[in-house]
C-alpha cells in the first residue's frame, strides 16, 4: 500500500509539470515611427520568430494581401503603410498555431501609434509574460499539494 501511494504521488507530480508547448506563445512588440512600424516577433522562450510569414491587409481591401514578406533572422520586419489609404491595417505574423495579428490605424498624418491594438480574442499569443508565471505557479502548487497529500495518506495508512 505504501508503494502504491508513493508511486501515485510521484506520478501526479510528473504529470503536473509544464509542457514544452507552454513556451511557444508568440509575443510581438513594435516601435512606432510616424511613417513606419518596426515589428519584432519572438516566442515566449526568447527565441526570434525567424522566417515567419507576414501578410498585411489594407483597409480598402481586407481580403487581398497588400504585402507578403517574412521576418528576418531576428524576427523583425518594417511595415510602412500607404498614408493615402486611411483606416485600420491588419498585420498578420506567423501561421497555424503560432501567429499574431496587429491592428494598425493610419490617417493622413501617418500611423496612430497610441491606437495600435492586437486582434481581440486571439487564443495563441500572449503579450503579458505574467500570465505564464501564474500558470507555472498553479502547476507548482498542484505538484506540492499532491506531494504533501501523498505523504499524509501514506502516513495515515501506514499502520
Amino acid at each position: 500500500m505504501k508503494s502504491f501511494l508513493t508511486l501515485s504521488a510521484v506520478l501526479l507530480s510528473l504529470v503536473s509539470l509544464p509542457k514544452v508547448a507552454l513556451g511557444h506563445a508568440v509575443e510581438t512588440d513594435f516601435q512606432s515611427m510616424s511613417d513606419r512600424l518596426e515589428i519584432q516577433s519572438m516566442f515566449s522562450t526568447g527565441e526570434a520568430f525567424e522566417g515567419a510569414p507576414v501578410v498585411v491587409y489594407a483597409p480598402n481591401d481586407p481580403t487581398t494581401p497588400w504585402l507578403e514578406t517574412t521576418t528576418d533572422a531576428n524576427g523583425q520586419f518594417v511595415f510602412q503603410p500607404d498614408p493615402s489609404i486611411p483606416g485600420e491595417w491588419s498585420v498578420e505574423i506567423g501561421e497555424g498555431g503560432h501567429w499574431d495579428n496587429i491592428i494598425v490605424p493610419v490617417n493622413d498624418q501617418g500611423i496612430e501609434s497610441q491606437n495600435i491594438s492586437y486582434l481581440e480574442g486571439h487564443p495563441y499569443h500572449t503579450h503579458n509574460r505574467m500570465a505564464n508565471r501564474y500558470i507555472l505557479a498553479g502547476v507548482a502548487g498542484v505538484t506540492i499539494v499532491g506531494g504533501v497529500g501523498g505523504t499524509f495518506l501514506r502516513r495515515k495508512f501506514k499502520g
